[in-house]
């Protein structure tokens, strides 16, 4: 079954076929070298305006498929407690469970740190998976299936948001809009930010946005092939209009 093609916040992007959990998303996408959209995408899809000050309407390929993993991964501390350089996390994998380990920086308490998947101009991924063991780079299925624990390096520019409540409080304001519901977890959590999480009193698509610590099986949008990782193409680009 192929990916659904369409253009929406003026990129050419594609729907998988499938839901993964979030370190299949990462993996997969490295390897296919396809940059997951970051939560800012679904900013644009679900928040942007009309000259009238009305929503424009979300592409039905993305409605079809919600809630859906973004490509910007964020991790943060237990309620109240400061982020350390390495946080432990269970997540599945094709029919199997591996240890995540995510290394940071750190952060104070209730701040959340994020790095958007993607790629440096050498190809490396923002968000590099390595096998515990060996600390070799893990660049294959197999090499994937082989391993129980999985680090996962931040190389890309990282960026923070201060959580002022866990469980229904604002995430961020984009351009006077409140997005709500970051996530309700107390413990130490890490994964990709979720959005259009359609449950509970922020039920609207639109403004959810939510981040967990176990592995559900979610969309993934991504830049369309030839928009992903740098890649040799001959000729001028020509933009895309977008749809809405």
């Amino acid at each position: 079954m192929n990916p659904k093609t369409l253009v929406a916040a003026g990129k050419c992007v594609e729907i998988a076929p499938r839901g993964m959990t979030h370190l299949e998303a990462v993996h997969k996408n490295n390897m296919a070298r396809k940059v997951i959209v970051p939560t800012s995408f679904y900013n644009t899809v679900f928040l942007s305006k009309d000259r009238q000050g009305r929503f424009k309407p979300v592409p039905d390929e993305i409605l079809d498929v919600k809630p859906l993993y973004s490509g910007t991964f964020g991790v943060i501390g237990a309620r109240g407690k400061k982020l350390g350089k390495r946080l432990e996390t269970e997540v599945r994998y094709d029919d199997g469970r591996k240890t995540l380990i995510i290394e940071t920086e750190g952060a104070g308490a209730d701040i959340m740190v994020c790095c958007d998947h993607g790629f440096s101009q050498d190809n490396v991924p923002h968000l590099q998976l390595f096998n515990a063991k060996t600390n070799q780079a893990i660049t294959t299925h197999e090499g994937m299936l082989e391993v129980s624990e999985v680090i996962m390096r931040f190389n890309g520019q990282t960026y923070k948001f201060t959580i002022q409540n866990r469980c229904g409080g604002v995430l961020e304001s984009v351009d006077g809009v409140d997005t709500f519901r970051w996530g309700v977890s107390v413990s130490a959590v890490g994964g990709l930010l979720a959005r259009g999480v359609d449950y509970g009193i922020m039920s609207d698509v639109r403004y959810s946005a939510d981040l967990y610590g176990v592995s559900y099986h979610f969309g993934v949008v991504t830049e369309a092939s030839e928009a992903g990782a740098p890649l040799e193409i001959d000729g001028p680009k020509i933009p895309v209009p977008p749809i809405f």
